[in-house]
């Protein structure tokens, strides 16, 4: 107990200490002074090719852009590459952030669809030179791109009636993708997507992914065409349709220059408090992840325990074809990745379906915990001894009634504690939902840390609610195990006895 109370003390304390910068260090000018230092780069984005053929940084490759100025501020990179507006708006937001004045590259943002459905393609590129060329255009750079993007309004657009469109997207890089106040939609590529949709006539769908799911989402049928910040690339055009530029953009490098500067405790406990719960109600977004990854786990837990159940009794039984079947099946997901499970299930297994993904997220956790369970509860039968077997035989118990009488009660017994810690870990690991765009906890953060480009609160945060969680589970299953075991029930007599 007391060592629970010091892990939840010391990650409130790490939650709310303020930041204190690294000490000072050397002040870079221009791309040559950076020559040999570490760089950092969001992975797959544009600026990650630029710095990549420059060829004279020692290259880090952060999942998610908030990542870079976390890391420059940590020291574990001496600059950061992005493109012009969104260095503009953490310069804005972040003391001490300085844009270097030459830019390094250039991006071309475009709308990529599948080469199987040339027509759609074509009407898209059709439709965003449309938009290029109107007065409307001018008007959405402005709104977006002109450095007011935390304060900026969707216009109304009309919606289209006619065929739903999925388009593609990964809300989490402003100004061009993110969630409002009310957890609408914002940004430069959705006023663009809006406008195709009504130009089209087509219902718009949202079909929000990682950055780095965009084309399996593609590729599997989940989005008909994606808009979200994709560089043209020469690459690009070999698989898919790719539309024209809609937007011509710059890549720079972001330094920083002040060094050793604090805030108060309390103005940062404030702050910390106010950014990542109150503005914006973002608290809400933790709270749809929370409940996400809970009908995640829940469900998970219900099938992959029968699944498991049926594996088990086919391991167990004598029908060699069964067997060899359920054995191979443990073995592949015993070595499988559940990353590689989540995504094969999603973009491959339920490919064009347009299941949920959170149905498909659930069935990669009910596959996964489906081999933890089988082999949890062979482990507990094989642990009674066969003379038990026998006498059930004896007193004339069929093979269905010794199990369900003598054998499945007591496994029952051993097992509870290795099957709580198994549930316990698929809740950890349900945390990569967020891979193929699912609201879980974990990804809830990560969109709430991509508007205050903080980063120990949200993992402080993080860690307090899935302790709380997990502690929680494994409390249920302690009651659970008391009150079935005989042993712990006679225990606690003799204690109320005494």
């Amino acid at each position: 107990m007391k060592k629970t109370k010091t892990i939840v003390i010391l990650a409130l304390f790490l939650a709310l200490l303020p930041s204190v910068t690294a000490r000072a260090g050397q002040v870079y000018f221009s791309a040559e002074d950076l020559e040999g230092k570490r760089v950092g780069v969001a992975k797959g984005y544009g600026a990650d090719l630029t710095v990549t053929e420059m060829g004279i940084f020692r290259v880090s490759r952060y999942l998610y852009d908030v990542d870079l100025p976390v890391a420059l501020k940590a020291g574990n990179i001496e600059a950061f590459a992005t493109e012009r507006s969104s260095a503009e708006l953490m310069a804005a937001e972040i003391p001490g952030l300085v844009i270097l004045p030459e830019p390094i590259g250039h991006e071309k943002y475009v709308a990529v669809s599948s080469k199987r459905n040339k027509a759609l393609g074509e009407a898209v590129d059709a439709a965003i030179g449309e938009i290029i060329g109107s007065p409307a255009y001018a008007e959405m750079i402005e709104r977006w791109l002109g450095g007011n993007a935390q304060s900026a309004v969707m216009p109304d657009i009309p919606a289209g009636r006619g065929e739903r469109l999925v388009v593609g997207v990964s809300s989490d890089y402003m100004p061009f993708e993110y969630f409002g106040e009310g957890g609408e939609r914002l940004g430069f590529d959705v006023e663009l997507i809006l406008r195709i949709g009504a130009l089209l006539d087509r219902e718009i769908v949202f079909f929000e992914t990682a950055h780095s799911s965009l084309f399996p989402a593609l590729d599997s049928g989940y989005a008909d065409v994606c808009i979200s910040v994709i560089d043209d690339k020469p690459v690009l055009r070999e698989k898919y349709f790719v539309s024209r530029p809609y937007y011509d953009n710059v890549v720079m490098l972001v330094v920083q220059a002040e060094r050793g500067k604090a805030i108060g405790f309390m103005d940062g406990i404030a702050r910390s408090i106010n950014n990542h719960l109150i503005v914006e109600k973002r608290f809400m977004y933790i709270i749809e992840g929370l409940c996400n990854t809970l009908i995640i786990t829940g469900a998970a837990a219900f099938c992959g325990t029968l699944l498991g159940a049926l594996l088990c009794a086919a391991i167990r039984g004598k029908r060699r074809f069964l067997r060899g079947a359920a054995l191979l099946y443990v073995r592949i997901l015993q070595g499988t990745p559940i990353i590689v499970l989540l995504l094969f299930t999603t973009y491959v297994m339920f490919a064009g379906s347009g299941l949920d993904t959170v149905l498909t997220g659930t069935v990669a956790f009910s596959l996964y915990f489906s081999v933890k369970v089988s082999e949890v509860f062979r482990a507990g039968l094989d642990a009674i001894e066969n003379g038990q077997i026998e006498a059930a035989r004896a007193l004339g118990l069929s093979g269905l009634q010794t199990y369900r009488l003598v054998l499945i009660p007591q496994a029952a017994i051993m097992t509870l504690p290795l099957y709580s810690a198994d549930l316990v870990e698929m809740l950890k690991l349900t945390s990569v939902v967020g891979y193929v765009g699912i609201m879980d906890l974990t990804y809830s953060l990560e969109i709430i840390r991509s508007r205050t480009y903080e980063a120990v609160f949200p993992l402080a945060l993080e860690t307090l609610l899935y302790i709380f969680l997990t502690s929680s589970v494994t409390r249920i299953f302690r009651v659970v195990s008391a009150r079935i075991d005989p042993a712990q029930k006679m225990q606690k007599e003799r204690r109320i006895i005494i």
